[in-house]
């Protein structure tokens, strides 16, 4: 159709016409008044010497990167820091996710008792031949070749750990876990010092309780030592360097970076922004007024009470957060409990189909590894170095 055939627009087109262009002005607008604003601030931190000293501190390649960092935050501090509000939800996990969750940690505790053993020299294992394959494995742990299915026996000693009160569930909230399952060396010096960190995995401790098996936290880290004597000879010459460019570095360089992030920025924007920058800083990080959305475990541990199936009673004596977390926690775990028996039937079912997997790969190995490459070809160069066979025979 020709443009002199073309009907008139109707008024609600436009309308939405004429709007629509108004929007695109205002937006270049705001595009054209926020580069300008970038530039005097950027001009201001460039030339006003009442940064200088403050800027001084700090190594000169990393006062450039924050002066060019700095203008585009601001200008989203003052536009969006009045209220903006973190809304981010994390992913709710159903009880059933985390029921098969149980079988992962269960998998983790044998996976690091066989670690113990091996470590010791006392046993073999096929698909093991440095400790880094443990971290391997953990990453791949239902496809490990050496630990045999989850037994109901275990889901028992499983069930009883959460009944307990030092149940640790904290991880499961958002799905992310931060446990290092496979952590030899934190978890043994943990518990050889009696210490309580974060090392030891709660269900690792009353496991160990349970079966005794803490025993073998006592066992003599023979293969680690010696891996530990090659890698020393391979990374002693990088060592060396290393220190001969620290010694060389100049006085600029030696100072300490500065962060468009963190401390140095907050201390840069106390010393020289004006109150009402300061003010909409903060309500952009949310360092005035609290709110629900802020805190995702606490909003997590509300909806999960609010649609809990049962009567919950709070318990009192504590900080009124800490109550409503543990009060939740103790649902999820009871609720998880109930459905580990039907979860492991299913769980037996799908290991005999080859259904339980995680893994992109179809047979996943160590030596796919890329990590595990590097770590071995350090071994076999400190080998070298100490005049020994390129092998693992040692």
């Amino acid at each position: 159709m020709s443009e002199e055939n073309k009907p008139e627009p109707s008024e609600e087109e436009s309308r939405i016409e004429k709007r629509y262009k108004e929007e695109l002005e205002k937006e270049k607008q705001k595009e054209k008044e926020e580069a300008k604003m970038k530039l005097e601030i950027e001009a201001d931190l460039r030339t006003n010497p009442r940064y200088k000293p403050f800027f001084e501190k700090f190594n000169s390649r990393s006062v450039e990167d924050f002066i060019g960092d700095y203008p585009a935050d601001k200008i989203r501090w003052l536009e969006h820091g009045s209220w903006m509000f973190e809304r981010d939800e994390k992913h709710k996990l159903h009880y059933y996710t985390k029921a098969e969750h149980c079988f992962f940690e269960i998998q983790q505790k044998k996976l690091f008792d066989l670690q113990c053993k091996w470590r010791a020299e006392q046993i073999k294992l096929d698909g093991v031949e440095i400790c880094y394959d443990f971290d391997y494995w953990e990453h791949h742990i239902h496809n490990c070749p050496f630990l045999p299915a989850v037994t109901m026996e275990e889901v028992e000693i499983y069930i009883q750990y959460l009944h307990s009160n030092n149940v640790e569930m904290d991880e499961w909230f958002g799905g992310f876990l931060d446990t290092q399952w496979q952590d030899y060396e934190n978890i043994k010096e943990e518990y050889q010092q009696d210490e309580d960190t974060f090392y030891m995995p709660e269900w690792y401790d009353f496991h160990n309780s349970r079966t005794g098996m803490g025993i073998l936290l006592t066992l003599p880290n023979i293969r680690g030592e010696k891996e530990d004597f090659y890698l020393n000879l391979h990374h002693k010459p990088g060592m060396e360097k290393s220190k001969e460019r620290e010694a060389a570095k100049s006085e600029d360089e030696k100072k300490p970076s500065l962060r468009s992030h963190g401390e140095t920025l907050e201390e840069f924007i106390s010393q020289f922004e004006a109150r009402h920058v300061r003010n909409c800083y903060n309500a952009y990080h949310h360092k005035g007024r609290k709110y629900i959305d802020d805190d995702d475990e606490l909003k997590e541990a509300i909806e999960t009470l609010l649609n809990a199936e049962k009567e919950i009673t709070i318990s009192f004596g504590m900080d009124w957060r800490e109550a409503i977390l543990e009060t939740a926690k103790r649902y999820d775990a009871d609720v998880i409990a109930e459905l580990l028996p039907r979860a492991h039937e299913e769980y037996l079912q799908k290991t005999e189909l080859g259904f339980i997997t995680e893994d992109m790969e179809a047979e996943p190995h160590p030596s796919k590894d890329s990590t595990r490459g590097i770590w071995m070809e350090n071994i076999l160069h400190g080998r070298e170095l100490n005049a020994e066979p390129r092998n693992l025979n040692f």
